[in-house]
């Protein structure tokens, strides 16, 4: 696990790689570029994940296991105060606390938003797709309508809410997203490896229920 944490993480700087994998630490490089870019890339991840969970894409036992995990292959010594606080309180607790406490998260602007919610999203699952066509009719008001992002959300609206007709909305989505896709922010990796593992193990539970 802790090699692939190492790639994971200090990807960047390969040549300072092999002494963590043959069992080194990041002790004494406080200060040096490695543990500056192996943090940084450790707070993204934790932002988008925390972002997804503030937005109900992933539950607290999602961010509670992505905290542990890291605990477990980042050495005592380079564990940062807010990623122990986020493993043994929980995300609730964290996020109510001064950002001063705790990892600054931002809000999401409507694109990022957009991205995260479409990219973590199941297509090919109606349900899903009728939550997120739900979710864009609410975020796009009051965004500017010269971005196709914010238009394809109006029109999103008028096909659900102004016209009543769902089918007309899933199918303007289906139509407009392949291209809207690659003008949206990319998302971590990482959440959108949780977001699969959650909706894998949601999906396995509610069949254990059903049968």
């Amino acid at each position: 696990m802790y090699q692939g944490l190492a790639r994971r993480y200090l990807r960047p700087l390969g040549f300072l790689m092999r002494p963590l994998l043959d069992g080194g630490t990041l002790a004494g490089l406080t200060n040096g570029p490695l543990l500056m870019a192996t943090a940084k890339l450790l707070e993204d991840d934790a932002r988008w994940i925390l972002a997804a969970w503030r937005d109900r894409l992933l539950d607290e036992d999602d961010v509670r296991s992505w905290s542990a995990e890291m605990l477990e292959v980042i050495p005592a010594v380079d564990v940062p105060e807010w990623l122990l606080d986020l493993c043994t309180l929980g995300p609730i607790v964290c996020m109510n606390k001064p950002s001063s406490d705790f990892l600054h998260v931002p809000e999401l602007d409507f694109r990022s938003a957009l991205s995260l919610h479409v990219r973590t999203c199941d297509l090919e699952n109606s349900g899903e797709v009728d939550a997120l066509i739900a979710w864009i009719c609410r975020a796009c008001m009051g965004e500017d309508l010269d971005r196709p992002e914010v238009r394809l959300g109006y029109l999103l609206d008028h096909d659900l809410n102004d016209c009543g007709r769902p089918d007309w909305a899933r199918d303007a989505l289906a139509n407009e997203l392949p291209a809207l896709l690659g003008q949206l922010a990319p998302v971590s990796e990482t959440v959108l490896r949780i977001a699969g593992q959650s909706r894998a193990r949601r999906h396995a539970e509610a069949k254990r229920v059903a049968g």
